[in-house]
């Protein structure tokens, strides 16, 4: 005997739309950036040989590096720090001033830009230009 099953059938249901997505929060910056500006310091490139009529080093762009041969310091030389910070003083005129073409050993020289103060003891080169050194291979 046959015995009729009922088979289900599919109903169609109906889902409520997921809930809306809270958008993430935006900012918007109140003013520009500034850039911070750089510190500069000023310094005197080391070593500074014997014999240099040059002095170089960093400072704050635009600025006057003054320059003095300490022991002379009614004499000095001056010269500006370009662009990218550096500057070049050429002493010539410190040096004919007290009659020589060149710095000694163990001149101090000071450079001064506003209120910064810096100074450098001159170098006696351990190798004079053109010199080689040879050093000796030891095999055992």
């Amino acid at each position: 005997m046959p015995t009729n099953i009922p088979t289900p059938t599919p109903t169609a249901t109906t889902t409520s739309p997921l809930p809306p997505r809270t958008p993430f929060p935006t900012f918007t910056p109140t003013s520009q950036p500034t850039a911070t500006p750089l510190s500069f310091q000023l310094t005197i490139d080391e070593p500074v040989y014997a014999g240099s009529s040059i002095v170089t080093g960093k400072g704050v762009p635009g600025k006057t590096v003054v320059i003095r041969v300490l022991g002379n310091a009614s004499a000095s030389s001056t010269g500006e720090v370009d662009e990218h910070g550096r500057y070049v003083v050429d002493l010539t005129t410190v040096l004919q001033a007290r009659g020589t073409d060149g710095l000694e050993a163990h001149d101090i020289i000071q450079a001064e830009m506003g209120e910064q103060i810096c100074q450098a003891i001159v170098q006696v080169p351990i190798l004079k230009e053109g010199s080689q050194i040879f050093l000796p291979i030891v095999i055992r």
